[in-house]
Order: structure tokens, then sequence, then C-alpha cells
């Protein structure tokens, strides 16, 4: 049994359109065939740096994906909560506000009254003991 040489040119120095020029010359028919070609030394290190970078600049892009999903769900919170306090504003008419609130009182009915910067009333209720007036009380707006 012959032993197969692992390249017929080896030793050779010659051109790569030489060896193609010599292997049509000695080849009896030529097809197309799938097969893994082993790496030069200097293809081989190309590859492995090209492997690496490609790694490197994967790493660097599932870091800022999972840095934009963090900020995606962030926005995508706070519009929900935005959208939800809408809804409630808008089934209730109004918003939910914090501020000073004027306490006028009405003795000919017994209550307080609790009103808005606007003039609105925006509850009422029955005066308390300490609240009542035995005799009237004039105010500079009355007497106008």
């Amino acid at each position: 049994m012959a032993v197969i040489q692992k390249n017929l040119f080896e030793g050779k120095n010659l051109q790569p359109h030489e060896i193609i020029d010599n292997l049509e010359a000695m080849a009896y028919d030529k097809t197309v065939k799938t097969f893994t070609m082993e790496f030069d030394q200097e293809e081989k290190a190309q590859t492995k740096e090209q492997y690496f970078e490609a790694l490197s600049q994967l790493d660097a892009l599932e870091s800022e994906f999972e840095s934009q999903k963090l900020l995606y769900a962030s926005k995508k919170k706070t519009l929900n909560l935005e959208l939800q306090k809408a809804k409630v504003e808008i089934k209730n008419s109004g918003f939910e506000t914090t501020e000073d609130v004027y306490m006028i009182d009405d003795q000919e009915n017994n209550i307080m009254n609790f009103v808005d910067k606007r003039g609105n009333v925006i509850e009422t209720r029955p005066l308390y003991r300490k609240e009542k007036q035995l005799s009237m009380k004039f105010s500079a707006a009355a007497n106008s």
C-alpha cells in the first residue's frame, strides 16, 4: 500500500498558479467537493484574532443590550404610571393635589366649607363646637 503524502509539492517552492498548472496537467478529471482545508500558520492566527475580536464585540453588544433593556423597562414603567394616573384623573374628572385651602365657616347652616384657590368648595363638614360663634362676625369683605 502506498503512503499518502501530505502535500504533493512540499519543498518545491512553487507559486500558487504553478501548483494549479501542475495539478491540471496531472489530473485524470476535476470535480467539486466540500472538505475542510487546513489553515497555514498565518491563517490560523488571523482566524483566532477575528474570533476573539468578534467575541469581544459580542460581549460589548450584550452589555449595551442589557443597559438599553433596563432603560427601556424604566421608560416603560414611567409611561405606564403616567397612563394609570391619567386614567384615574379622567375617571375622577380631576387630579389629586396638596395645597392651601381656605376654611370658610357658614354659621347659619352650621357648616365649615373648605375652599380651593379657584373658589370651589371641595369639602364641607359640621362646625366643631369651638368654631361656632355666639355673636355675629363681620368681615371687611361683607361690609363693602
